[in-house]
């Protein structure tokens, strides 16, 4: 768990799940032009092979679980095929947008994580500044002083 300061914030560095909702996320979106989707009843094919069942239940009942077909399901979501994706498995859908908004939620997090801080002059709050806004002001600070020093105060 993170440490989280008395404001509510989690602390300054990224945290690895965030970087594995989005490693997730794009294995998702990966996957798709590496396997094979025959059908939503059928097998993924990689190179020509169908890959194994790796559902444990339906080895030993013979029988599918809750969660059989959650793969092709979200496979045929990254191809914008919703009508399969329901046949594979009716939840892939909801599924393959809880995955996409918490990636979102984790792409934010490290985005306020990489924007520099500043503090207020107004009770000495912390907020971040706009990316932009950091970049102009190290930007400016390098200009001015570079201008004041002049051509020839350098010698």
């Amino acid at each position: 768990m993170s440490s989280a300061t008395c404001s509510g914030r989690t602390s300054a560095r990224p945290r690895s799940e965030e970087l594995a909702w989005l490693a997730a996320l794009g294995a998702i979106v990966l996957a798709p032009r590496i396997v094979q989707l025959a059908g939503p009843d059928a097998a993924i094919g990689l190179r020509g092979r169908e890959l194994p069942s790796l559902c444990v239940v339906k080895a030993v009942t013979g029988r599918p679980c809750p969660s059989c077909g959650m793969t092709r399901g979200v496979l045929y979501m990254t191809r914008r095929d919703v009508r399969n994706a329901g046949r594979a498995n009716r939840f892939a859908p909801l599924v393959f947008a809880a995955v996409c908004a918490r990636a979102l939620l984790a792409a934010t997090r490290l985005a306020r994580w990489a924007r520099p801080e500043m503090v207020s002059a107004a009770g000495g709050t912390r907020t971040h500044k706009p990316l932009r806004a950091a970049a102009f002001e190290t930007a400016s600070f390098t200009n001015l002083d570079t201008a004041a020093s002049g051509p020839s105060e350098r010698f």
